[in-house]
């Protein structure tokens, strides 16, 4: 059973929120996957960067990180704190 723990809504209740709805939708159908916290998990699985601010490197430690990136990529490119979250994904 592969563990994982969702992130990157905004809390808006617009888009991401959305995203972040649909992909636990999908997780939960599929059998392989068990949908957990942050500390028992073996991916996180975020809908946005904005996602992984929040979360420490030592939380991620021995996690795979997966985040998508919506809309235009230059307008996250032109955040600066950008480098820093890119540095823990491992797939977009």
């Amino acid at each position: 059973m592969i563990k994982v723990f969702l992130t990157g809504g905004d809390e808006v209740g617009w888009a991401l929120d959305e995203d972040l709805n649909l992909m636990r939708k999908v997780l939960r159908q599929m059998p392989e996957i068990s949908l957990t916290d942050l500390k028992n998990c073996d991916i996180v699985h975020s809908c946005s960067p904005g996602g992984l601010h929040e979360i420490s490197d030592e939380q991620l430690a021995g996690k795979k990180v997966i985040c998508h990136m919506p809309g235009e990529p230059f307008r996250y490119l032109q955040q600066p704190d950008f480098p820093k979250v890119a540095s823990k994904v491992g797939l977009w």
